[in-house]
């Protein structure tokens, strides 16, 4: 069955989510002289004028840092020569500090972390290189997917403690583990992106189900419960299918070629964002899409389904992460920066990591964790290198894996460093 999605409505969102989710609550809000006050917090606006530096500094991101010290009513996240936020609190005694890093550990050189399977065990991927000379494809070394138990490994030595599961002669680029985690859905790729082929694997029995190729060039996926997923395809279809690869559902989307990000919150509400950055949620009972919003490239719903947190593009050289209602009203604003990535929420709903990466050349990148209910962000401090992908929390949110990457300027290719950071 094929159902049209282009029926787009700009109701109210309240329609769609009716029985879904408690009302959100209403904040106190009172607007004047440029300042936004809720429950003691304000948020004004000042304008630094210098020319000692450029505006490149991403973020410091209006990072807050409410709660260090008693003594201070005001702190500031000084920026010369751009428009900075400042963040103030009278209650800065009360809110607890930001997470503190216990110690970080290694998963290996060119191995990047993929997913978690239990609180110390996750997926790892060791990327195939390419080797000067080498032209087709089988010349290739395989690529591997491994089983990394971190309990058993050793910062001498991160390869123990890995267990093979999976080899094959092209690349894994995607992958998404089931609520269960009995079930790793990923695609296999050539590096020419002709050969893209969605596969399911049982973690259990290690039997692999291919996904059928007439369901078009497969670009993303998410998984609606332990047993069946959306996949986004490049001809703009939504397929619904379980884990026997057996479908159940297509749905167009209109947008072809376009792949646009595909999101399923914990309520089983589906969100798209299409390639103009327009955000949609979609009701599969009345099949309509209703938009939430513009400008919005990324969007995080929280473990609860009650609030999204959306990245949101201001100008071709600013974006800002906010939280909003299911409404896409904006209820706390966390920061601007040149590139907001890797928006993830700990399992408790109660703090949200994110990467920031700065304008070319200065190196101010960095991930941050903020405190949901007083958008406190908290500065990790690793290493100024970018992160590539969505980071991950481990199911108890006591640890979060992050995939860095450099670029190497002598052999001019990037290399990727998978860490798990535990905090105390």
């Amino acid at each position: 069955m094929v159902k049209s999605l282009m029926k787009i409505t700009s109701m109210p969102v309240q329609l769609f989510i009716l029985n879904k989710f408690k009302p959100a609550p209403i904040w106190n809000l009172r607007i004047g002289a440029g300042c936004l006050r809720r429950g003691g917090i304000f948020l004004n606006k000042i304008n630094i004028r210098s020319s000692a530096l450029a505006i490149s500094v991403t973020l410091l991101l209006i990072v807050s840092a409410c709660g260090t010290a008693s003594s201070a009513e005001r702190q500031l996240v000084e920026r010369l020569g751009k428009e900075i936020t400042v963040i103030q609190s009278n209650a800065g005694a009360l809110y607890k500090s930001g997470p503190v890093v216990d110690k970080t550990v290694q998963l290996g050189a060119d191995f990047i972390g993929l997913d978690w399977t239990g609180e110390d065990s996750l997926i790892v991927s060791k990327r195939a290189k390419q080797m000067i000379g080498q032209v087709a494809d089988e010349q290739k070394p395989p690529s591997y997917l491994y089983l990394r138990h971190l309990n058993k490994s050793q910062d001498s030595s991160p390869t123990l403690g890995m267990e093979e599961i999976l080899k094959g002669n092209e690349n894994f680029v995607y992958t998404q583990i089931s609520p269960d985690k009995k079930h790793l859905f990923y695609i296999q790729q050539s590096e020419n992106y002709v050969h893209r082929v969605g596969k399911i694997m049982n973690l259990e029995t290690g039997g692999i189900t291919e996904i059928k190729s007439d369901v078009g060039v497969i670009w993303e996926a998410a998984w609606t419960d332990k047993k069946s997923l959306l996949l986004m395809t490049g001809n703009g279809m939504i397929v619904r299918l379980d884990v026997t690869g057996k479908v159940s559902e297509v749905l167009e989307t209109g947008e072809v070629n376009i792949p646009p990000s595909l999101v399923v919150s914990s309520n089983g509400s589906v969100y798209i964002s299409h390639s103009s950055s327009t955000l949609f949620v979609y009701d599969p009972t009345a099949s309509v899409f209703i938009k939430i919003m513009d400008n919005a490239r990324l969007v995080a719903p929280s473990p609860d389904g009650n609030r999204l947190a959306i990245v949101k593009r201001i100008s071709a050289a600013e974006e800002k992460l906010i939280f909003t209602d299911l409404n896409g009203k904006t209820e706390k604003t966390i920061g601007t920066s040149a590139s907001i990535n890797g928006i993830s929420w700990s399992p408790d709903g109660q703090r949200l990591a994110y990467s920031v990466t700065s304008d070319a050349g200065t190196g101010n990148n960095g991930v941050f964790i903020t405190n949901e209910q007083t958008t406190e962000s908290t500065p990790l401090k690793l290493t100024n290198d970018s992160v590539s992908g969505l980071m991950k929390w481990s199911p108890s949110g006591k640890k979060l894996l992050i995939n860095y990457e450099a670029y190497d300027k002598d052999s001019r290719t990037f290399q990727f460093n998978g860490t798990v950071v535990y905090f105390k």
